[in-house]
């Protein structure tokens, strides 16, 4: 999830950079919309994945008990991530 939403930064970093650079504001924010758009999407997709899947993608890492019991209490923490995360990513591009 993180090389995607940083991918996008990348991409936001020279589309708006060049935006900025040529004092093409419309173009800058139309950058900054899309770039918003693809990484919310992507975060949106992880979460959603972790939501359905998560469990089961604990199953497949580890056999031990204690570590599924553990991993299954931060499993929230898993969704919610991309959620949060995204914007930092994103501004980090943008800005």
């Amino acid at each position: 999830t993180s090389y995607a939403l940083d991918g996008f930064a990348h991409a936001a970093e020279a589309l708006t950079g060049r935006s900025v650079g040529a004092r093409r504001w419309t173009e800058f924010a139309q950058s900054v919309r899309s770039a918003a758009w693809f990484s919310l999407l992507t975060a949106g997709t992880a979460a959603l994945a972790f939501a359905l899947g998560g469990e089961a993608l604990i199953a497949l890492l580890t056999g031990l008990p204690e570590v599924r019991e553990t991993a299954s209490t931060y499993l929230p923490w898993m969704v919610a991530m991309p959620l949060i995360a995204v914007w930092g990513y994103l501004l980090d591009g943008v800005f």
